[in-house]
């Protein structure tokens, strides 16, 4: 995270660089007059994170590697972005603390299973189009492959739609009834993985894989 490193990036990412780190250091400064000196390194290291996971997603894809579930899972509960967006949206949260970011970047039990929701959800909704471009590494073949069984498909009545049967009665748990900060921060979380069964549950399937990004 360095200006000064620009010249080893290839020229079309240049621009992008430097607006990236242009939006954040304008973030740190409107957040330094709040006292909330501490909030942007959180969302840095964040981002950060996600983008080195989908450096990993990239190498699989250009090797045409299949890693076992465990850790595909373990990346891809990065590149579904929830982590990313949930902490990103505590910049804008003037009663979030030091501490809650710290809880966050921790990954508490109950983000884990707000976080593994969401992604197997969008899994399950994006296969069709994932098969369809190309892609070797995905949620359905590497859960197959590996034999797993934290969730399983079922398939309907020979239609293409994949619905969901997920067993994570502990993460769920978790997830209601974590030890956590009374704050929004709680919300943020619930909500994250409410949308993501709203949008797979109530969204037209083709409609959703279709402008999926994760």
């Amino acid at each position: 995270w360095d200006l000064s490193e620009i010249n080893h990036l290839p020229e079309y990412m240049k621009p992008l660089y430097e607006a990236l780190l242009d939006l954040y250091q304008q973030f740190d400064n409107e957040l330094a007059k709040e006292g909330r000196y501490y909030a942007v390194y959180y969302a840095i290291e964040a981002l950060k994170e996600l983008v080195r996971s989908y450096h990993v997603e990239a190498k699989w894809f250009i090797e045409g590697y299949k890693p076992p579930f465990a850790d595909y899972l373990d990346n891809a509960l990065i590149t579904c972005t929830y982590c990313y967006h949930t902490t990103t949206s505590l910049l804008g949260t003037k009663s979030a603390t030091k501490d809650e970011f710290q809880w966050l970047s921790n990954k508490p039990k109950m983000l884990l299973a707000g976080l593994k929701i969401c992604r197997l959800i969008d899994d399950i909704a994006t296969y069709e189009v994932e098969k369809e471009r190309g892609q070797i590494t995905t949620g359905h073949t590497s859960f197959h492959e590996s034999l797993e069984l934290d969730f399983c498909y079922c398939y309907n009545d020979g239609h293409s739609d994949w619905s969901p049967v997920i067993f994570v009665v502990n993460d769920l748990h978790a997830l209601i009834s974590s030890t956590a900060p009374e704050t929004p921060l709680i919300l943020d979380l619930l909500g994250m993985v409410l949308t993501s069964v709203f949008l797979f549950f109530f969204l037209p399937i083709h409609w959703l894989a279709s402008y999926s990004c994760s």
